[in-house]
């Protein structure tokens, strides 16, 4: 810890903040991805800042944590990151057009109705269940009680339960992209399926991110409405903060922290898992997390590929990262792990060029979005948001697979097309 740099960098990342919403008249990609950036990297300086060191009482958290080179160095990162973000917003923004999206297909009708449908059918299997009542009275039935739940009840879950929270999960997204005339009950649909996957899930990620989507849906259908949308989104986090208090007591899960700082610093927080890894890439005698560089790259692109053909195939960054930050003397496969991201990964399989290398990756792929379609554009910007705090979990890898194959197979169909017409 260095209060000073966390000041400074506190200071000078909401001056730029503030700048470039005072110029910014549209919403882009990469502004998107500066405050997912700001909010999970660069306000914990500041809370550490007011507050002191996170007391995580993991060993690799202690050492990262109170080791001032690294502090430093992660200063010099988050200085340069916001450099580089103010000059990339701002040239993004003079470079993309202004556009009013409006959904208007008369396909849309029978969308919506198909899509309320999803919704409530999540509903209706809840209430043919063996136990339907289970589901309302307890936020983790399936997870932390499920010792409590009968051998039937959880194949019921496994089996049907899981697929419509799915189901209900693309629908919702579904129902607000269609939603053009913002109307009152189609919103409340919405909040009824939030609502249900909150309740049959059992985690605290599924529903904020129904919620979080939603509220990216509404910056880039309305991009010309940029400061309005702030001031939802405003409120928006302080509505998925609320709900993550209420889930941490209703389930009993804040008991298992020191203090709220603990617990934010453990959930939100991922200025740690970065430092972390600085950590490890200065001092690997005494913190080691990878065995060699781009150890879960391979394993990310190659993610596929059975272990029975892939015999010494790896496993994801948060398996290493865990056994690492608790110093197993050798991998641990846990029930349980940390949450880590994207910079984190990218330092430890780069050493250190994994810093300026992800800066690269950010600014290559935010503008190919801005020159792709809305939901292309919506999903892949999302995609790289959630990476600030969640892991490269599979469901995001078959995600990032489907981003890149869409641009290829659209290729494809159009060079098909012009070749059978003689044009190529």
């Amino acid at each position: 810890m260095i209060p000073f740099l966390d000041l400074f960098n506190s200071l000078f990342s909401t001056a730029v903040l503030l700048l470039l919403l005072a110029r910014m008249k549209s919403f882009t990609s990469i502004f998107c991805v500066l405050l997912a950036f700001d909010i999970f990297l660069v306000f914990p300086l500041f809370v550490e800042f007011l507050l002191g060191v996170s007391p995580l009482n993991y060993y690799g958290y202690k050492l990262a944590l109170n080791d001032i080179f690294t502090s430093f160095m992660y200063g010099i990162f988050i200085f340069c990151s916001q450099i580089f973000f103010y000059r990339e917003v701002s040239y993004q923004a003079c470079k993309q057009e202004l556009k009013q999206f409006v959904v208007n297909n008369k396909r849309t009708v029978y969308i919506k109705y198909l899509c309320i449908l999803g919704v409530f059918s999540l509903l209706f299997v809840i209430l043919l269940s063996p136990n339907p009542f289970v589901y309302f009275t307890s936020l983790d039935a399936f997870s932390m009680s499920i010792e409590n739940r009968t051998p039937a009840e959880i194949a019921y879950h496994k089996r049907i339960v899981k697929k419509m929270i799915w189901l209900c999960f693309i629908c919702v997204f579904c129902l607000k992209y269609i939603d053009s005339k913002k109307s009152l009950g189609l919103l409340i649909i919405r909040i009824i399926g939030i609502v249900l996957v909150a309740f049959t899930n059992g985690k605290r990620t599924r529903p904020m991110m129904m919620v979080g989507g939603c509220l990216l849906i509404d910056f880039f259908k309305d991009a010309n409405n940029f400061r309005g949308n702030l001031r939802k989104a405003f409120f928006i986090i302080a509505l998925i903060i609320g709900y993550f208090m209420f889930y941490a007591n209703m389930t009993g899960k804040i008991k298992y922290s020191k203090s709220l700082y603990a617990l934010f610093s453990d959930y939100f927080f991922r200025d740690n898992t970065a430092r972390v890894a600085i950590y490890s890439v200065l001092h690997p005698d005494k913190l080691k997390i990878l065995e060699y560089p781009l150890q879960t790259v391979l394993y990310n692109i190659f993610f596929f590929v059975p272990r029975s053909v892939w015999t010494w195939k790896g496993y994801p960054y948060s398996v290493y990262f865990f056994s690492g930050v608790q110093n197993f003397s050798s991998l641990v496969i846990a029930d349980w792990r940390f949450q880590t991201s994207i910079v984190g990964e990218f330092i430890s399989n780069f050493n250190l060029l994994g810093m300026p290398i992800f800066l690269l990756f950010v600014k290559k792929t935010t503008r190919f979005f801005n020159t792709q379609h809305f939901i292309y554009k919506l999903v892949g910007t999302a995609l790289l948001c959630l990476l600030m705090v969640f892991e490269f979990s599979d469901m995001f890898k078959i995600i990032a697979v489907a981003l890149c194959l869409f641009p290829l197979l659209k290729r494809i169909k159009w060079s098909y097309f012009f070749s059978i017409r003689g044009i190529v």
